[in-house]
């Protein structure tokens, strides 16, 4: 890992973190979480990080996340999401968040510099569930700028999904990131 991280100096650390879903050394992981959360502050990298029925572990690990951290497909409550803010940590959901029964109050309480969309959730699987869920982000949290470019897009005829992907390969083509 030290050595892909020196070659791509752009790369994030992760995806990693925790997963009580299924039966495994849970100490292993979580050394080999702290590992990475060391890492990433050592080497001033973000970190993603997959937190799966773990949310108590990740709590009580967020005085190491390093400057910038994001939790993948985030789970958790209200009362874990404002730790996580405090911390200075960025939020992704993904569709199956509207399966929380506090799923507004979860949108509406993550400010928008700090809120990403999934793109590789379990329930988004093509480009229309991933337009409809941002859609439905952005109107919960009144963001005026996804409103506009989803307009701009469909008045030139490009599917908002295929104008995502070009931004991202854009994105990629001139920060070199390896995906």
């Amino acid at each position: 890992l030290n050595s892909y991280l020196a070659k791509f100096p752009n790369a994030v650390v992760g995806e990693c973190g925790l997963d009580n879903l299924k039966a495994g050394n849970q100490e292993l992981q979580e050394e080999i979480f702290i590992y990475h959360l060391g890492l990433a502050k050592k080497l001033r990298r973000p970190v993603c990080i997959h937190a799966l029925k773990a949310n108590n572990q990740i709590e009580v690990l967020l005085h190491k996340m390093p400057d910038k951290f994001m939790l993948h497909a985030f789970g958790g409550s209200l009362d874990f999401l404002q730790k996580i803010l405090k911390y200075g940590g960025y939020i992704s959901l993904c569709a199956s968040a509207k399966k929380q029964k506090n799923h507004i109050d979860i949108v509406k309480s993550i400010p928008k510099e700090k809120l990403l969309i999934e793109s590789d959730g379990p329930y988004l699987s093509d480009y229309n569930e991933i337009d409809e869920f941002t859609s439905y982000v952005a109107r919960i949290k009144n963001i005026e700028e996804w409103h506009k470019f989803k307009k701009n897009a469909e008045s030139k005829g490009i599917k908002i999904g295929e104008a995502l992907e070009s931004i991202l390969v854009a994105y990629n083509e001139d920060n070199l990131v390896d995906i």
